[in-house]
């Protein structure tokens, strides 16, 4: 896409932030591919089908944006905010997601083959049927058991919309007032699924300790 071109959206998409006319940012299906777009706003702008290749998303805001689609491969979103974002479908291969917001993100089917998502914050995102396959620093392990997804990572695990240390996750147990107040169905989905959550942690942590000690 033309500088000018691009420029004049951004431009028409801050005013259309703030009430003073402009229109939303529209980059479906558009060719980004290397642009600069660090530290910008870009709070529900629409990104579907575009090729967003190498794009610099850095301390970015994203929230709410629409991504469904998006070819994100190797994307600086260091830092950005995508809490709410639909990046469902999308290909985030290689990007740099490190302490990204993705707080109710939908990551249904995204590919996150190879990316860095260490300190990110994926708290009730969506991530089912997603591709953490050979998570980069993240030593990630994804499971789908009953009506929860589970996204266990070195020193946090996510199950549903809850995050806790893996610590706490290890120690509780079906009768934990955590636990219990967590869902009605919490504590009959722990002791059925519980032992296989707490073996999948372990297992991540030994991995981990293995490479600290490597």
């Amino acid at each position: 896409m033309e500088k000018a071109k691009l420029k004049k959206i951004l431009s028409d998409h801050k005013k259309w932030l703030h009430n003073m006319g402009g229109k939303r940012a529209d980059f479906g299906c558009a060719d980004l591919n290397g642009a600069n777009l660090r530290g910008i706003d870009l709070t529900e702008a629409i990104f579907s089908h575009a090729n967003l290749v190498n794009v610099n998303f850095s301390s970015a805001s994203l929230d709410k944006a629409i991504l469904n689609n998006a070819i994100l491969i190797g994307a600086n979103l260091f830092g950005a905010s995508l809490c709410g974002a639909d990046l469902s479908g999308s290909d985030l291969s290689r990007a740099n997601l490190r302490d990204a917001f993705l707080n109710k993100a939908n990551l249904h089917h995204t590919n996150l083959c190879g990316a860095d998502l260490k300190g990110a914050n994926l708290n009730c995102s969506n991530v089912s049927n997603a591709n953490f396959s050979y998570t980069i620093d993240g030593n990630i392990c994804r499971l789908d058991f009953g009506e929860w997804s589970i996204c266990i990572r070195q020193k946090f695990t996510t199950i549903g919309c809850k995050t806790h240390s893996n610590k706490d996750w290890l120690q509780w147990t079906p009768q934990s007032k955590e636990i219990k107040n967590m869902h009605t169905c919490a504590p009959r989905w722990w002791r059925t699924y519980g032992p296989a959550v707490k073996a999948a942690i372990r297992v991540v942590q030994k991995k981990e300790k293995n490479n600290e000690e490597n």
